[in-house]
């Protein structure tokens, strides 16, 4: 399941492009305590929460400016990341 460190849970995201919130879904790792990261594009975190047994998981976006952003699901069995776009 792990591979230098990523992990491949197959976790989707949605929708995406975005507006007001977005879904996590995945069947894999949910069962253990996830933290899911949001980044501008310069880096910086602008999002962070903890969930712990928790499917789906959806995170309010709409206080995010348009953009592109990378979201960072961090679990014990490794990170795996994904672009979103807000519009």
């Amino acid at each position: 399941m792990e591979e230098n460190g990523a992990l491949h849970s197959g976790f989707s995201l949605y929708p995406n492009p975005a507006n007001n919130k977005i879904t996590v879904k995945s069947n894999k790792f949910f069962s253990q305590e996830i933290t899911l990261s949001i980044f501008n594009s310069l880096g910086k975190k602008v999002v962070k929460d903890t969930f712990f047994n928790q499917a789906p998981i959806e995170v309010d976006v709409n206080t995010l400016a348009k953009g592109i952003y990378l979201v960072k699901i961090q679990a014990k069995a490794g990170i795996e990341v994904k672009k979103l776009v807000i519009e």
